[in-house]
């Protein structure tokens, strides 16, 4: 699972929506229509579902000492 993202038009900083989905799951989704408020300029984004994408979480990586 991953955060469904956007693209702020205003400053072209990514936004996660508060949505998680399947990437291939979300590829499948019909068209909807959303709105998400951004963090960096205040405004209310309406956006479709084709125009945003699902970010996966990094693995962590550790290390093990030998």
């Amino acid at each position: 699972m991953g955060s469904v993202m956007i693209r702020c038009p205003e400053t072209g900083a990514p936004i996660a929506t508060g949505l998680q989905a399947d990437p291939s799951t979300f590829a499948r989704t019909p068209v909807f229509f959303s709105r998400t408020l951004c963090p960096y300029c205040r405004i209310l984004h309406e956006w479709f579902a084709k125009d945003a994408w699902v970010e996966e979480p990094h693995a962590k990586l550790t290390c093990e000492a030998a």
